[in-house]
C-alpha cells in the first residue's frame, strides 16, 4: 500500500487494463448525451481508448515527477488522482441511469448535465495539475 502513496503512476498503469476490458466487452454499447440541441454519441470502445490513453499519459507525468525527484503538493496530488478515478467512475455509473422512455426527458436532462459539470471539473484539475508541475520544475531550476 505504501507503493502506491509514493508512487502514484502504478495506480494509474494497473487500470488502463481494466478500463480497456470494460470498453472492449461492450463493444456494440454507446453513451448518447443529449445537451440542449446537440446529441453526442460516442461508443464506449472508443471512450475507453481514449480514457486509457488519458491514463497512461497521467502515469507518465505521475513517473517523471518521481523520477526528478520533485515534490508536489500531497493534497493537490490527491485531488487530482481522486478527481480523475473518481470522475471516471462516476461518470461511468451516471451513464447507466439513463432512461430509455421519452416521458423522462426532465430526469436525462439533470444527469446530462450533472454529466459534463463532473467531466468540466475533471477537465479544470487538469489544468490546475499542470500548473503546478510547471511551478515545480520552475521551481527547481
Amino acid at each position: 500500500m505504501k507503493n502506491i502513496f509514493d508512487k502514484p503512476y502504478l495506480l494509474f498503469l494497473v487500470t488502463i487494463p481494466a478500463i480497456l476490458l470494460i470498453g472492449f466487452s461492450n463493444r456494440d454499447s454507446v453513451l448518447d448525451i443529449n445537451l440542449y440541441d446537440t446529441y453526442y454519441i460516442i461508443g464506449y470502445a472508443h471512450l475507453t481508448t481514449l480514457l486509457a490513453i488519458l491514463f497512461g499519459i497521467v502515469a507518465i507525468e505521475y513517473w517523471v515527477i518521481h523520477r526528478l525527484g520533485l515534490q508536489i503538493s500531497p493534497w493537490l496530488k490527491w485531488i487530482h488522482i481522486g478527481s480523475n478515478l473518481g470522475g471516471t467512475l462516476l461518470v461511468f455509473i451516471l451513464s447507466q441511469l439513463f432512461k430509455g422512455n421519452s416521458m423522462e426527458f426532465e430526469f436525462n436532462n439533470s444527469l446530462t448535465v450533472l454529466i459534463a459539470w463532473i467531466v468540466l471539473m475533471v477537465i479544470l484539475e487538469q489544468i490546475i495539475f499542470l500548473i503546478q508541475m510547471v511551478y515545480v520544475i520552475i521551481k527547481r531550476l
